[in-house]
């Protein structure tokens, strides 16, 4: 049977000795324990988490999160002239002061000046960038622009940014696909207006403590300065369109960073013009089934580190695990069939694919698909020919 939301469960007409088993796939360590049932009995389980960490980033879980249909907060927007602004470029890692084109873009109860870098040419050239980012911006929460009192808008093929009561934006900077585009501005914005209250604060400290986890590869990696940003998202996503998310993503969140999640609620923040629903069920009550395995070496060995990656066509149903010490894996996902990529490594790492053999391909050709069909699957095991750091890589990489 299934716990309910508020994690209780019943089982009637025991009698004897009986033994409980209380699973949390993949994020929690499966605890089994003895009752008498010589009366009725109310027993607490307290499962430890195996500290499996969901995603290697948060912003790219789905494109649902925000979309164009969402409202925007955007109003007026009036060209000021040109004036001299000391900006952050990231193509020169550093500081430079920019005769730029300048507009004043109102928001709700605040206005943010754009500050378009003149590479663009004139003012109707600046214009169309502020036209093809501002209404965007908008649709973030509210409390992610308090401390936004500007906007750098630069060409290339760079990363965006936060901080500095700013957001930084490079026009041909990749994201592999531009509806991700409010999902990267949330997590900027959290950089922006949460991470100098928060990231250091006692009662955040403490929940990190507390789940024993992080969401994401990119929040371990960096604690202090990517946990708040790759978290909130996530918190957003679960409190206001649960209905958006796969399931699999759902109890992945939930599993693994409750105490996060309870952090943000606490803080009453301005999250307009959005509005939580108001009934507080899951849109899925049934947690998702698993797909588990193992990876090995050429002689057997279990392979730490290894990173398995399952998806589906258009990749909106997916998962993602890591192997731990013992060479294990566990991806929460939906029913369907699903193909396994291996990465061999942090980043774009990628090796090949599961070839439905116990190895992995080169050839996309021969992937072969796991099928899920409402129970989990275990036992496959997955043996690659080589050391990963001596394995060849693969032009090929899941986003």
């Amino acid at each position: 049977m299934t716990t309910g939301l508020d994690g209780q469960f019943r089982i009637e007409n025991l009698q004897g000795t009986v033994a409980v088993t209380v699973t949390a796939e993949p994020s929690y360590t499966a605890k089994s324990i003895e009752v008498a049932m010589n009366r009725d009995r109310m027993v607490d389980v307290s499962l430890e988490h195996t500290g499996i960490i969901p995603y290697s980033g948060t912003v790219y879980i789905s494109t649902q999160v925000i979309t164009s249909a969402d409202a925007t907060s955007l109003g007026a927007v009036t060209y000021t002239g040109r004036g001299d602004r000391y900006q952050y470029d990231r193509r020169i890692s550093g500081w430079a002061t920019v005769n730029a084109h300048l507009f004043d873009v109102e928001y709700a109860d605040r206005v943010v000046e754009f500050q378009v870098n003149p590479e663009f040419g004139d003012s109707d050239a600046a214009r169309s960038q502020v036209d093809r980012y501002a209404p965007a911006i908008g649709r973030v929460p509210a409390l992610l622009l308090t401390h936004a009192d500007t906007v750098w808008i630069h060409a290339g093929d760079e990363e965006w940014g936060g901080g500095n009561r700013n957001l930084l934006i490079h026009t041909d900077y990749s994201m592999g696909d531009e509806r991700f585009i409010e999902e990267v501005l949330m997590h900027e914005g959290a950089h922006t207006s949460l991470d100098d209250a928060h990231k250091l604060a006692e009662g955040w400290r403490a929940a990190q403590k507390a789940d024993g986890a992080f969401i994401s590869e990119y929040a371990r990696d960096h604690p202090a300065r990517e946990d708040i940003a790759e978290s909130f998202l996530t918190w957003f996503a679960v409190r206001y369109h649960p209905e958006r998310l796969a399931p699999a993503d759902l109890f992945a969140i939930l599993d693994a960073i409750p105490n996060r999640l309870a952090y943000f609620d606490a803080q009453g923040f301005d999250v307009s013009p959005y509005v939580a629903p108001e009934s507080t069920s899951l849109p899925h009550a049934k947690r998702p089934p698993t797909i588990r395995g193992t990876v090995v070496g050429p002689d057997g060995e279990s392979l730490e580190a290894i990173g398995i990656w399952a998806w589906q066509g258009d990749r909106s149903n997916s998962g993602r695990g890591e192997t731990g010490t013992d060479g294990a894996f566990a991806i929460a996902v939906p029913d369907g069939s699903f193909t396994l990529d291996v990465y061999a490594g942090p980043g774009c790492s990628f090796v090949g694919w599961y070839d439905g053999a116990g190895g992995i391909t080169t050839q996309r050709s021969q992937a072969f698909g796991v099928t899920i069909d409402a129970a989990s699957l275990v036992g496959i095991e997955i043996r690659l020919p080589a050391q990963p750091d001596d394995l060849p890589r693969i032009e090929w990489c899941a986003p």
